[in-house]
């Protein structure tokens, strides 16, 4: 199938992948504090709001939760096909 996404949007998701990534990593590390990872990933990303940061990672969480529901359903869509054909 084609992506239909232009090269901006494509772009851009990769760049909120990876923001979502390095905040993901710094706060997981044992007593990190999520205000400071917000800070520090603000600062290398040049965000300038915290709602940014926190709408960027909204959008990539609900991205992926779509990307594992439809894998989920295809796999599922699959399975129901080849049982019916045996």
């Amino acid at each position: 199938m084609e992506d239909l996404r232009t090269p901006f949007v494509i772009e851009k998701e990769a760049r909120e992948l990876e923001i979502f990534n390095e905040f993901n990593r710094l706060a997981g590390q044992p007593g990190a504090m999520k205000t400071r990872v917000s800070e520090l990933v603000s600062e290398k990303y040049k965000l300038h709001s915290k709602a940014t940061l926190h709408n960027i990672r909204k959008r990539v969480e609900k991205r992926l939760a779509n990307v594992e529901n439809s894998v989920k359903l295809t796999t599922s869509i699959r399975f129901k096909l080849t049982t019916c054909s045996a």
